[in-house]
């Protein structure tokens, strides 16, 4: 989706300077009509539409529109089609997974999701090679005692003869029963990237880091050298150690709650040196 400047749309705004000369009088946004409104304002990213919205109160009805972010949510999160509907509002869910869950966060109050839907998608340069929802009932035994694990694929993806890990794109939103607490799990670009030297594979890893490097959520994508053998999340505590059900869902939670950054997630990389500078 082409992206616009994400400054507010001034109210009087003159379209004069675009029109031809023949054209005598000055027209201003508002004397715009709907339908030619609603079709600049369905190119705008989130910020940007969040933003044209608070300039006039006749933008601000026309940016509210749920039409407008349900299309935001869908070409961000292609699984979302998956769904016969949205349980949710899709201006929520976009204002609580587009932004950076705060890494600093603390832990918090909130119980822990007892059932959560992953909506799982992975691009290829942009293209969106996987979608797929995976529900989670956290409220078994073994799943508290086992090590926490959940997988996204079975089998090989080939998306290309020429196929680069590198030009890899993930996220990983997880939603609870409710669906008032959404967050992103990945960093959605590559942290880092792991070769094994005898096989070939390649573990790329889309990790956020929480609480200053007290635990990192890993969403991972296994590769091998035509395509991608495994999509998985896994959550680690501040030693590199694989968490059980219990913490892991512990700390997805608090990323929940936690606050949020401006700013769309491209690296996770800023919690993740924390935590190695903590560990020195």
């Amino acid at each position: 989706m082409r992206k616009l400047r994400g400054e507010p749309l001034p109210e009087r705004l003159n379209l004069l300077p675009f029109l031809p000369m023949a054209a005598a009088t000055s027209i201003f946004l508002e004397d715009l009509p709907d339908d030619i409104l609603l079709h600049i304002l369905s190119h705008l990213d989130g910020p940007s539409l969040a933003a044209a919205g608070c300039s006039s109160s006749h933008l601000h009805r026309l940016s509210s529109l749920p039409s407008l972010w349900l299309n935001l949510c869908v070409s961000n999160y292609p699984s979302l089609l998956l769904l016969p509907s949205l349980p949710f509002s899709p201006r929520s869910f976009f204002s609580l997974a587009f932004p950076l869950s705060s890494s600093s966060s603390s832990p918090t109050a909130q119980s822990s999701p007892d059932f959560v839907s992953s909506f799982v998608d992975l691009r290829y340069r942009g293209v969106p090679i996987l979608s797929r929802i995976i529900s989670t009932d956290t409220r078994s035994p073994l799943f508290f005692s086992s090590l926490f694990r959940l997988d996204a694929i079975d089998g090989h993806l080939r998306p290309d003869p020429a196929f680069s890990p590198a030009d890899l794109e993930m996220s990983w939103v997880m939603v609870d029963r409710t669906g008032d607490r959404v967050v992103d799990l990945s960093s959605w670009k590559p942290v880092s990237m792991e070769s094994n030297w005898f096989s070939g594979d390649v573990r790329v890893r889309f990790a956020t880091a929480v609480g200053e490097g007290r635990a990192v959520v890993v969403p991972t994508v296994m590769c091998s050298v035509v395509g991608v053998r495994e999509v998985l999340l896994m959550v680690e505590d501040g030693d590199g150690v694989p968490m059980n059900g219990t913490d892991s869902m512990v700390v997805i939670g608090e990323m929940m709650d936690g606050g949020r950054k401006g700013a769309r997630r491209r690296d996770g990389r800023e919690g993740l040196r924390k935590r190695k500078m903590g560990s020195l």
